[in-house]
């Protein structure tokens, strides 16, 4: 468990169920902001050039059976993401009812030094310094510790005051 005084003052805090919804927004939105980033673009371009210098290589030749591999690999990225999109609602509803830290409810204290989430089987906290980045879709606050680790806080939960205070906290961290 976390002390206190490492915690810091409370300044505000929050108590929220998740729910599937929840989950499948912060999915989504994270599925946007990946899609969105242009390491992945030119990873896939990279895989194009060396399936099509490959295939040339191979058939000794180049023609339209060299630019096949990398088609396919370009409209296979095309279409990955569109059909991940659309299964967040399943994978969501499936995650929340196996993992029990979910379905528990959660306390958010916004504290002087950082952000601290609290279950009955869990005590966390995150320094204001340790986030790298944060969102807000429709549904959640999304902070982030790393590219795939974030904490959410449903909108729903915070007040325009609590809203203020992440802004406040979060300023000189970049918004996703």
């Amino acid at each position: 468990m976390m002390s206190e005084p490492r915690s810091g003052t409370v300044l505000a805090s929050t108590t929220f169920r998740v729910t599937p919804e929840d989950v499948a927004e912060m999915y989504r939105t994270y599925l946007r902001w990946s899609y969105t980033r242009v390491r992945i673009w030119l990873t896939v371009a990279a895989l194009i050039v060396m399936f099509t210098a490959i295939t040339a290589w191979l058939t000794n030749s180049f023609s339209l059976i060299t630019l096949t591999p990398g088609a396919f690999i370009l409209f296979w990225m095309i279409g990955y993401y569109p059909i991940l999109y659309s299964v967040c609602p399943i994978v969501a509803r499936r995650n929340v009812a196996q993992q029990k830290n979910l379905q528990q409810e959660w306390r958010t204290d916004f504290t002087e030094n950082g952000l601290r989430a609290v279950t009955p089987t869990q005590d966390s906290f995150v320094s204001w310094s340790d986030f790298i980045g944060w969102s807000q879709n429709s549904h959640a606050f999304i902070v982030y510790q790393s590219d795939r680790l974030m904490q959410f806080i449903p909108l729903r939960a915070l007040t325009p005051d609590m809203h203020a205070i992440l802004q406040t906290k979060l300023q000189s961290v970049p918004r996703r």
